[in-house]
């Protein structure tokens, strides 16, 4: 693991950049236990991620990769009208 992000608008919600790709944690304990996913949702798969952030307001997640550049997603679930 390279680096982490908390997503502060879901706080049992955290992403992990590894060597390959960004994975997401999600606990519906209160962080006694994590299941772990590959978050692919906008995400190049097996790509050495490096750097992550989540904005605190708006929910994007900004991931910086070795040799792949930087990506962008939006982590907030359109809402239903």
């Amino acid at each position: 693991m390279k680096s982490l992000a908390v997503d502060r608008l879901q706080p049992q919600t955290i992403y992990a950049g590894t060597d390959f790709g960004v994975y997401r944690g999600q606990s519906s304990d209160g962080g006694a236990t994590w299941s772990w996913t590959s978050y692919k949702d906008g995400m190049p798969e097996a790509v050495d991620v490096r750097a992550l952030e989540v904005h605190p307001v708006t929910g994007t997640l900004r991931a910086g990769t070795f040799g792949r550049g930087v990506y962008v997603v939006d982590t907030v679930s359109p809402k239903a009208p």
